[in-house]
C-alpha cells in the first residue's frame, strides 16, 4: 500500500455490546489489513481504547460504507470514484492527499472524471 494508516481492533468480533478498541494496527500490506480486520475494528483512535465521542483522539483515514441499496440499478449507485468527485466539489484538491486504492488521485483536475 501506498499510504500506510491506523486500524484499532478489539479484542472480540460480532459482538455488538463492545465499546473497546485498543489495539492500534498500522495497516501496511494485505496481512496486516487480515490482521486488523479479524475482529472488530475502528478507525479512530479512542482516549483508552473506549468508543465514545467525548473519547475521540485522531484518525488518520476516512472509512465510509456505501450500501447503494438506493437503486438495483448498477448506475446509480455510489462508486469510490463517484466519491472522489464529489469530494473534489467540496475540498481544495491540494488539501488531500492520494488515496491508497486510487491511482491516479482523483483529488487532482487529471484525476477526476466526469459524471
Amino acid at each position: 500500500m501506498s499510504q500506510p494508516f491506523t486500524l484499532y481492533r478489539s479484542d472480540s468480533l460480532g459482538r455488538a455490546s463492545n465499546c473497546m478498541y485498543p489495539h492500534a494496527v498500522e495497516v501496511t500490506d494485505s496481512a496486516s489489513l487480515a490482521a486488523a480486520v479479524s475482529f472488530d475494528y475502528v478507525a479512530v483512535e479512542y482516549k483508552n481504547g473506549y468508543r465514545n465521542n467525548a473519547n475521540f483522539i485522531k484518525s488518520n483515514c476516512l472509512m465510509l460504507d456505501c450500501d447503494n441499496d438506493h437503486s438495483e440499478d448498477p448506475a446509480a449507485w455510489i462508486t469510490p470514484q463517484v466519491l472522489a468527485d464529489s469530494l473534489l466539489d467540496q475540498r481544495d484538491p491540494k488539501c488531500w492527499p492520494t488515496p491508497f486504492w486510487m491511482s491516479p488521485s482523483p483529488f487532482t483536475t487529471a484525476g477526476a472524471t466526469a459524471r
